[in-house]
């Protein structure tokens, strides 16, 4: 039998409800798995061992007396992202600063994860403040890729890409602003879903104040797994509904299994490095050889969108974010966003702020008509190579560099649309994989063409001794 850590989380809910395997067994195996590997790559930084053995408990109890067990996750271990409110637990978002920051009630997608019968086992790292594309801060440490500790493993949901890569949970909680989801899945050789702006609901009472605009329109909640079966039946779970976030909504998904594809194989002011060119144009074969009618594309404001995002978000984050990562951060947060500040020219006028709103607007129209017959794009993740750890400390030009790097990244921010980032295949010993993106509350298109391309390269995990 495969190893209880190996098995998927369905497979782990429908041996759990026919009586099978105990739910007991399933956590203690994730905890031995964690035992294991977590030592190696510091994905998890809160435990919650007893919580969940007795939750487990509860479950064998209600399968024993003859009764079926609730929801579509039963008993299947999960980690949540520690910048996200867990009820009793501190929102530390990896800053010491903000241990006094108790939960009184769970953030809404994963109290929907836990209503489905998922079980969380730990909270995992974040860099300060969530605000990096690596993973360490002061309070908790460092993150490490599984696949090479010198490379990134992404961030900000580092910790949550590393725990599913690594084998300690099916399936792991995240959130994406400018990447947080996808560039970890991406380098981590995972799934990773950056759902539609509004689709899965969020809020977070013990950030004391609302999120600027610039946050409430391309920030989202969603999650990671190992194959997109599993990916799929958590996103359903932790997509329903909830009154504290007035922005959420009700959405059906496209059924159209087979659309015709559009292949982003150009950037418009610069080369793809065949790091990520290759994958992309691996992923347009398989698809092809799968019946998927697959055509090149061009979109010539991509470069364009990417800055936008962080003309948006750094002329918000400058005052109250800014002050906050000045007073509590660590020297590496600092550093990295005092640089970030400088990428690109700030608005500092309400009719700048409107016209780049209203830029915005147009972009999205030009999308929707320029992907009316390609409803599906597969796109690079990133334009660049994953980094070296802490490149964002080597000044001003590098990261700038990288920022423009992550530009696939932060253009499909600034859209609000749903994205997948899919792995495909290996170089130099590093997973690479590619974005999948299609239109508004279409995320079962993403899945469909995401499961078609794993099915011509089925993902490969660390092995134990490299986490």
């Amino acid at each position: 039998m495969t190893d209880l850590w190996g098995l998927r989380a369905h497979q782990i809910a429908d041996l759990i409800r026919s009586r099978d395997l105990s739910c007991v067994e399933v956590v203690e195996a994730a905890l031995r798995r964690v035992d294991e590997t977590n030592p190696a790559v510091n994905a998890i930084v809160d435990r919650l061992d007893d919580a969940a053995l007795a939750q487990a408990k509860l479950v064998d109890s209600t399968v024993s007396r003859g009764e079926a067990p609730k929801g579509s996750l039963v008993g299947v271990p999960f980690t949540a992202k520690l910048n996200s409110d867990y009820e009793g637990l501190a929102t530390t978002n990896g800053v010491r600063g903000f241990a006094d920051r108790i939960a009184a009630r769970d953030n809404p997608c994963i109290g929907n994860l836990k209503r489905a019968g998922a079980i969380c086992i730990g909270r995992t790292n974040v860099p300060a403040f969530s605000a990096r594309y690596f993973t360490d801060n002061d309070l908790y440490g460092r993150t490490l890729n599984p696949w090479n500790p010198a490379i990134t493993p992404g961030g900000s949901s580092g910790g949550a890409a590393v725990s599913v890569a690594a084998g300690m949970v099916p399936i792991a909680h995240g959130n994406d602003r400018a990447g947080s989801i996808r560039y970890p899945a991406h380098v981590a050789g995972v799934f990773g879903i950056r759902p539609t702006v509004g689709r899965v609901p969020s809020h977070d009472a013990t950030l004391g104040f609302e999120p600027t605009l610039g946050t409430q329109i391309t920030n989202v909640q969603g999650c990671f797994a190992r194959s997109i079966p599993e990916l799929r039946v958590a996103f359903e779970a932790m997509s329903a509904g909830d009154a504290a976030d007035p922005n959420w909504i009700p959405a059906a998904s496209s059924h159209r299994m087979k659309p015709r594809i559009g292949v982003l194989t150009r950037w418009p002011t610069g080369r793809i490095d065949p790091f990520n060119l290759d994958a992309v144009e691996a992923a347009a074969a398989a698809l092809s050889g799968q019946g998927f009618d697959v055509v090149d594309v061009e979109i010539p404001w991509l470069e364009e969108a990417g800055r936008l995002f962080w003309t948006l978000t750094t002329s918000e984050d400058a005052g109250h974010l800014h002050s906050l990562v000045e007073r509590f951060g660590d020297r590496a947060i600092i550093q990295a966003r005092r640089a970030a500040l400088t990428y690109v020219a700030r608005v500092d006028t309400a009719a700048a702020y409107v016209a780049l709103l209203q830029r915005r607007s147009a972009l999205i129209r030009d999308f929707v008509e320029r992907t009316q017959n390609t409803p599906v794009l597969v796109m690079p993740v990133a334009l660049e190579r994953p980094p070296a750890v802490d490149v964002d400390q080597q000044g001003d030009a590098a990261v700038h560099a990288m920022l423009r790097g992550f530009g696939p990244l932060t253009a499909i921010s600034l859209l609000g649309l749903p994205s997948l980032a899919v792995p495909i295949g290996f170089e130099d010993g590093l997973p690479r994989g590619v974005q999948v993106v299609s239109g508004r509350f279409q995320e079962e298109l993403c899945f469909a063409v995401g499961d078609a391309i794993a099915l011509h390269d089925p993902v490969v995990w660390p092995s134990p001794q490299h986490g």
